[in-house]
């Protein structure tokens, strides 16, 4: 019956949007640390090649929370494509910042980027 169909008309009149469906914090960011753009990011900072760490400007609980990456390059050749990684073993990742790097995926080795774009969900503290 299309007129009991539902619709996203009413996700917006019927559905309040928690805490935990917005992002945690977000930044984008130059090879040299740059923050060209954030939210919830108090600083970056460089630590080497393809190396850096996002500090957060309200700390997560836990270190259960999730960080997503993107690294985007334009001056590599083709088919060396650059991936983003956060070792959890190493303890890149705290409650109020979290470590990760760039990586050649042929190599495995770090290398700086042209841009990095970093997002965060879960719990904060209030």
């Amino acid at each position: 019956d299309a007129s009991s169909l539902f619709t996203s008309r009413d996700v917006v009149t019927s559905h309040a949007i928690s805490e935990r469906e917005i992002v945690g914090g977000w930044v984008r960011l130059h090879d040299d640390g740059a923050i060209i753009d954030a939210w919830n990011v108090s600083s970056v900072t460089d630590r080497g090649v393809g190396v850096w760490t996002v500090n957060w400007d309200q700390d997560f609980v836990s270190l259960d929370y999730a960080v997503v990456g993107m690294c985007l390059n334009n001056f590599l050749a083709a088919g060396t494509m650059p991936q983003f990684g956060v070792n959890p073993n190493k303890g890149d990742r705290q409650p109020g910042a979290v470590t990760f790097s760039c990586q050649n995926h042929s190599t495995s080795n770090s290398q700086d980027v042209a841009f990095v774009d970093v997002i965060a969900f879960g719990d904060q503290r209030q």
